[in-house]
């Protein structure tokens, strides 16, 4: 259910990532966040502890593969989504704030050359600031 989430966050035009703030205009980085404490604790209280952390490793890991699988599918749509780089950025976010999940493991389910070229795209996309003529010639001498 989580990973459908980054679908409709896909078609989000307020979801897209500024590399200025280091976040998303609709702050939808805290969803990476929020899926991974939610699934330790949940998991962490119901699982018994001799089960140890595998219950939790295996549901972020489904986490991981179902959000993937759906994003690559999007990604192959005729009508790609117009924030799906924002998508692929949360779920980079998820892994790099997750204790169970490697990068590894991420670059097994997506590419991270698929994640690098949305980090690429978002620094395209930030407007360049203005100087004036006179702060310009000020800058030369």
């Amino acid at each position: 259910m989580a990973a459908a989430a980054l679908v409709s966050l896909s078609s989000n035009d307020s979801a897209a990532y500024n590399p200025v703030i280091d976040s998303h205009e609709n702050n939808a980085g805290s969803f990476a966040i929020a899926i991974n404490r939610l699934t330790v604790a949940t998991l962490s209280t119901v699982w018994p502890p001799e089960e140890g952390e595998g219950p939790i490793i295996i549901s972020q890991t489904l986490f991981l593969k179902c959000a993937a699988t759906l994003l690559m599918r999007l990604e192959l749509a005729a009508q790609r989504p117009v924030q799906l780089d924002a998508a692929y950025i949360v779920l980079n976010k998820f892994v790099q704030e997750s204790k169970f999940i490697s990068m590894d493991e991420f670059n097994s389910l997506l590419p991270y050359s698929i994640v690098r070229l949305a980090f690429s795209d978002a620094h395209k996309r930030v407007p360049k600031k203005k100087i004036n003529k006179r702060a310009e010639d000020e800058m030369l001498f």
